[in-house]
């Protein structure tokens, strides 16, 4: 087997959207043991890589054997019609699980439940669109070895495979991309009527629907985006586009912050309290009101610990605001 196949493979086992075929054709692989070698270098590499959100612990592998077991114990008791978790893995840590999984000869490979039907994944022949719930998280590997994040209420649809002369997805919310380099390939992102064109960087895109304001902020690299055939504007690191339906406007972003969601902290930098709520509300599934439509209108910059909980974020929004917190039958009023 080729080991970008094989490396895309491992890829979609350690994202948890492998597909029936996928996971059936990497079984078979491990199960022959013809690669086993090249397998192992691959998970190497892996290993070699940290997860941005969080460092790696090396205590953590004389627990794993134990959670390897558990791990599939609780997704052959999972009901099919529920959907998949986000887990906060360490990189090295899942890799380690699979590195282990090929010693065992592809026993529990073959034995596992079929995960295909417990991920949050639509697939057909063309393409794949992965969805992530109010509250969840979920990490995807495109076939062409691009990393993405999905932030909460989001969906991604791509090809199974990329042909022809660009890579091209649609995202409908927020996400963090870190795009594999293909010299002559242009990624592209459709979100809404915003296009990101992109060779190989690592950036943040936030299109929620029906908001109208749409960003892009740029980590690394180098990026273009556009509306129909406009092109608004070439961003490099640390630079960030904000895109509403009359106008648009640039500015200088710290680069620690771009997508600083995926670690738990919720940054915003003047923006409107409509849409801060509007981001709790996905990110904590519960339902948020403002009373006051001129209160919706209130610019604000202010920072949360997600760990603290929406009732804290709420009450310091209130103090910034100066207004009231009010909650009744499940729903929180800010007043």
């Amino acid at each position: 087997m080729e080991k970008e196949r094989l490396r895309y493979l491992l890829e979609q086992y350690l994202a948890e959207i492998a597909t029936a075929p996928e996971l059936e054709e990497l079984s078979q692989v491990l199960k022959a043991g013809t690669d086993s070698t090249l397998a192992r270098d691959l998970l190497a590499e892996m290993m070699a890589k940290e997860t941005p959100a969080f460092p790696a612990d090396k205590e953590r592998w004389l627990q794993l054997p134990q959670e390897i077991v558990q791990i599939d114990k609780h997704r052959a008791e999972r009901p099919a019609t529920s959907p998949a978790p986000v887990f906060k893995l360490f990189w090295w840590t899942a890799a380690a699980a699979v590195l282990l999984l090929i010693g065992l000869g592809g026993y529990l490979w073959m034995n596992q439940q079929d995960r295909s039907s417990l991920a949050i994944t639509e697939t057909n022949n063309r393409d794949s669109v992965v969805s992530t719930a109010p509250g969840e998280q979920r990490a995807v590997v495109l076939p062409d070895g691009s990393h993405v994040w999905l932030n909460a209420a989001s969906s991604l649809r791509f090809p199974v495979a990329f042909t022809g002369s660009e890579r091209v997805v649609e995202l409908s919310g927020e996400a963090f991309f870190d795009v594999a380099h293909a010299d002559r390939i242009p990624f592209r992102i459709h979100s809404g009527k915003m296009t990101t064109t992109v060779l190989g960087t690592a950036f943040n895109i936030t299109a929620h629907p029906p908001q109208n304001n749409m960003a892009v902020a740029v980590q690394r690299g180098k990026v273009q985006v556009q509306t129909g055939d406009r092109v608004l504007a070439v961003l490099e690191k640390g630079r960030q586009i904000k895109v509403s339906p009359d106008t648009f406007y640039l500015k200088d972003v710290d680069t620690l912050s771009v997508a600083a969601w995926r670690t738990g902290r919720l940054l915003y930098k003047d923006e409107l309290l409509e849409d801060i709520v509007a981001d709790l509300q996905r990110t904590f599934k519960d339902s948020i009101v403002i009373q006051s439509p001129a209160l919706k209108k209130t610019s604000l910059t202010i920072s949360f610990d997600q760990q603290n909980g929406l009732e804290q974020a709420l009450y310091m929004l209130c103090r910034a605001t100066d207004s009231r917190l009010n909650k009744k039958d499940g729903i929180y009023t800010i007043e």
